[in-house]
């Protein structure tokens, strides 16, 4: 073989091995992962099943003429779980999931504590699946010295039914930062006669709002490696309970308890401080109780025996001194 021959020979090979190693990096060759599609056998089948679904949940989100619904829309979307980054090529399913999802805001409700008790005062009025009070006690998980932060407070709750997940997530507008959701790549219908991927931020202006809605119900109905099982969600306690560290002294906060669950009764001990008491009834009952600088363990323990003894309903949370 000549040199010109064996030059040749070794670019061709290069030029081989430069095209494989393009096709490698790219996905198109060498992949252990299964070509797979949205119609696939079996899909469009469940597919078709979660839509009722959904469409189903829609009809039951009846709101007061408080809020104001802006759109809505369906979507869908299929795609196959893969680490490529970390070269992992094991097969981590193919998922599919239908989702509905409509904006909404309540145009005098200002805050996100306001907006809190407003959604769960809506949820309530329904049969949705969505966990009573969820809203303020999301509210009343926050750290207490950033509660009424409302960059950071995002309330959110909701539920499941079978395999359906309803989800109520609130948060600040911010006209240069609104971005509508994505439309989907499969738009079956919108109730509110506008997809939310035509929502300006000049529509929302338009109401007076300043807390946008998103209320989301979702069903994961294809899954190689085995569709999720809701009903092993624990549902939440009747009465949630938040502990803290922070500040110089010992508080008691309770929030959102049923009217006939007065805990007052419990607050008027000589352990707490009854001249720093706190007390307000909107937008949803709150109480903060700081103990006497000089209350012992054991009678700090016999108040919120007391309280949690008194109440079915509401949050409670605990502050101890801390960073």
């Amino acid at each position: 073989m000549t040199h010109t021959s064996v030059r040749r020979s070794l670019v061709a090979t290069a030029a081989a091995a430069a095209v494989a190693l393009a096709l490698l990096l790219s996905g198109c060759i060498f992949s252990s992962q299964p070509h797979r599609t949205p119609t696939d056998p079996g899909i469009p089948e469940a597919r078709a099943e979660a839509a009722a679904q959904l469409a189903e949940m829609r009809t039951r989100l009846v709101l007061s003429d408080r809020v104001t619904l802006l759109g809505d829309v369906q979507q869908d979307n299929c795609d196959t779980a893969e680490n490529w980054w970390f070269d992992d090529t094991t097969d981590l399913g193919y998922r599919c999931e239908s989702a509905w999802t409509a904006i909404a805001v309540i145009p005098d409700a200002r805050t996100p504590h306001e907006t809190a008790a407003a959604v769960d005062a809506e949820m309530a009025a329904t049969d949705l699946p969505f966990s009573p009070g969820g809203m303020v006690r999301d509210v009343m998980s926050v750290y207490p010295p950033v509660r009424l932060d409302a960059e950071i407070v995002v309330p959110s709750a909701g539920g499941h039914e079978g395999p359906v997940a309803f989800r109520v997530v609130s948060s600040e507008f911010h006209p240069e930062e609104w971005h509508a959701p994505w439309a989907g790549n499969v738009t079956v219908g919108s109730t509110a006669g506008t997809s939310v991927a035509g929502i300006t931020a000049s529509d929302i202006m338009a109401t007076g709002a300043n807390q946008v809605i998103e209320f989301t119900a979702s069903v994961e109905y294809w899954n190689t490696t085995g569709l999720p099982d809701l009903d092993d969600v624990e549902p939440p306690d009747a009465v949630g309970i938040e502990t803290w560290r922070y500040g110089d002294e010992y508080v008691l906060e309770l929030a959102d308890w049923a009217p006939a669950e007065e805990p007052i009764a419990c607050i008027a001990d000589p352990a707490v401080d009854e001249a720093a008491i706190i007390r307000v009834d909107e937008p949803f009952p709150y109480l903060r109780a700081p103990f006497a600088p000089g209350a012992l363990p054991a009678e700090r323990q016999r108040v919120a025996d007391c309280v949690l003894a008194a109440l079915a309903s509401g949050t409670v949370v605990m502050t101890s001194p801390g960073d």
